[in-house]
């Protein structure tokens, strides 16, 4: 039904005698969802008032934008929100946001970085464990800088030659 924000500002100038925004939000607000019903899904009511109100924003960047300029994106809404929240007043500035590319972001860049933890790890078990095995430091040193070489060869082939975006599914074929 399009921005319930604009739907009421509309509609408080067309049926009250108030100014946007209304200083009698709560009495307003009721009579505004009960005029128009299908805003109500935008609005999170408790004890018979509003605590919380929805606006939707869409964004000009694709959802299957690379990590990386996914969290910029991010970034540069946090910085948006946090200025509006330093702004408004004290019973209006905890104002947030969330999105589907947020929580991909997000957990596409902590798979990425405990990857790169989890292989340090592995090739760190992996050589003392021959070095104990083996008894030869310089064998086990020699079988960990292949295992590395094979692991960064692969990471070239994905992101360097094929240019695949760095995912979950490219961080699973590299540890495995």
């Amino acid at each position: 039904p399009g921005s319930w924000m604009h739907a009421y500002e509309r509609w408080l100038i067309q049926n009250t005698d108030e100014q946007f925004p209304s200083r009698n939000f709560d009495t307003t607000i009721e009579r505004f969802l009960w005029a128009m019903p299908d805003y109500n899904q935008m609005f999170l009511k408790e004890n018979g008032k509003v605590s919380a109100a929805r606006q939707d924003f869409d964004l000009t960047i694709s959802n299957y934008i690379d990590t990386g300029k996914a969290l910029i994106a991010m970034g540069a809404w946090n910085s948006y929100v946090a200025s509006k929240n330093q702004e408004a007043s004290i019973r209006a500035n905890n104002a947030w946001h969330t999105s589907k590319l947020w929580v991909r972001a997000e957990a596409q860049s902590g798979i990425i970085s405990s990857t790169a933890m989890i292989i340090v790890i592995s090739v760190g078990i992996g050589f003392a464990t021959l070095a104990g095995m083996t008894r030869d430091i310089l064998l086990s040193l020699h079988a960990m800088v292949s295992v590395l070489s094979v692991v960064l060869a692969l990471l070239f082939f994905m992101v360097a030659v094929m240019h695949w975006p760095l995912g979950a599914i490219e961080v699973v074929a590299l540890i495995v």
